[in-house]
């Protein structure tokens, strides 16, 4: 049954996305069926365990064999020579030759040998060099985790590429990352491009919808899963009709939400909280509503702006918000963050999204608390400690904040390595 089988895969890769070998498993039962993915899974597979690397392990193979080949062509070579000498001292004592012929296979083995054995120390050595020798063995994969994931972050857009192979030298326009929010996937469709942090809140929700459908949190677009969106809506329609409660309204407003139905998903979010006040998650989902639709409008009235840096000016971020924004509008979402945290004090994300929202608003060291805050509670929190470090510069610690973003630069987001070379010197 390999269809129940990548089922059960989907399930534990969601429950422990650092196995290997439910990558690899999926990936055979997906190739068996003929499903698309599979090839992406062996690729996931061999980046957490080198051991399922098929590709390498032929590529292995394909070398081993082509030693081969060369060390026939080299004995059949000799062979020659030895024909060829016999034949032009024809007084020489044959023992002598053939001793001869030996030491200099010998040495010719002893050199490709030594050849191969430096290139291996050197491999070894820069796998060294990546990883502190006293650092635990546990925090290097978590570290190879987070190298592998970067790609789903929101990196700063770049204008103009300078491929001269270092990373610090990409020419970009600087944006804050954006704020998290809660988005899902379709059922058996975990894409590991897209992984973000795991959150027990977020797990409690999926447990209660039996995992369809699977609820995550980030920071990336979401534009192309609309239509999928809009069907959870219809299926938290029927789900309402049958019952009416707290949890079915927070799910049928966070995927109003994620359709742009702002209105429509505050009516929810509100029946949600009038059902359970303890929900803390519908408090974050209605504060990240309520700041979409007002980043909507003020997109609209051409007075919304983001806190950027453009290559050649040197005034790093802020002074560029625009007009002043809708006070009241924001208080509201500051003050639905603040209920959240109150509820649930661990919470990363909330502090994290009320430090971008004091940020627009230019209560600059108020944020960088909330941003400690978040780091405290997520040692690895890469958004975090760019944003923190962007603000540390607009706020002319440049130390402090080269420091915040190469600690974002080691987590994954290599655009920080830029920003330090342009502002941080």
């Amino acid at each position: 049954d390999y269809a129940g089988a990548i089922m059960d895969y989907d399930m534990a890769i969601q429950l422990s996305p650092e196995m290997a070998s439910a990558y690899f498993n999926r990936a055979m039962a997906r190739e068996v069926l003929k499903r698309p993915g599979y090839e992406n899974d062996y690729k996931i597979a061999a980046q957490l365990n080198p051991k399922f690397d098929i590709e390498s392990r032929r590529l292995d193979a394909e070398k081993l064999a082509q030693n081969q080949r060369n060390q026939q062509s080299q004995q059949n070579q000799q062979n020659q020579n030895i024909n060829q000498t016999t034949v032009a001292a024809p007084n020489q004592n044959p023992t002598d030759s053939l001793l001869n012929n030996q030491n200099n296979q010998q040495n010719q083995a002893i050199a490709q040998n030594t050849g191969s054995d430096k290139e291996e120390e050197e491999e070894e050595k820069t796998e060294e060099s990546f990883f502190d020798e006293d650092e635990p063995k546990n925090n290097r994969n978590r570290r190879q985790i987070n190298l592998m994931i970067e790609d789903s972050r929101d990196l700063p857009s770049e204008e103009e590429e300078v491929d001269d192979g270092r990373i610090q030298n990409r020419n970009i326009v600087i944006d804050l990352q954006p704020i998290f929010t809660i988005s899902a996937f379709e059922k058996n469709a975990v894409d590991y491009d897209r992984f973000q942090y795991y959150n027990l809140a977020i797990s409690e929700i999926n447990e209660k919808n039996n995992y369809n459908p699977l609820l995550t949190i980030s920071n990336k677009s979401n534009e192309e899963y609309k239509d999928v969106f809009q069907n959870f809506v219809l299926f938290f329609n029927e789900k309402i009709q049958i019952q009416e409660n707290s949890h079915n309204f927070l799910n049928r407003g966070i995927f109003h939400s994620l359709t742009g139905n702002y209105n429509q998903s505050l009516e929810d979010l509100n029946r949600s909280i009038e059902l359970d006040e303890k929900q803390s998650i519908a408090y974050f989902v209605r504060a990240n509503c309520r700041y979409k639709m007002l980043e909507e409008i003020e997109l609209i009235a051409g007075n919304h702006s983001e806190l950027s840096v453009k290559i050649g000016e040197r005034n790093p971020i802020g002074n560029n918000l625009g007009n002043e924004p809708a006070a009241l509008d924001y208080k509201q979402i500051l003050e639905d963050y603040e209920i959240t945290l109150f509820l649930n004090p661990s919470f990363f994300f909330g502090y994290y999204n009320r430090a971008f929202i004091k940020i627009r608003l230019g209560e600059y060291k108020s944020a960088i608390e909330d941003l400690n805050r978040a780091i405290q509670l997520e040692p690895e929190f890469a958004e975090a400690y760019f944003n923190r470090g962007l603000t540390k510069i607009f706020l002319e610690d440049l130390e402090g904040g080269a420091i915040d973003l190469s600690r974002a630069g080691e987590l994954g987001i290599y655009g920080a390595y830029n920003i330090i070379k342009r502002y941080c010197n």
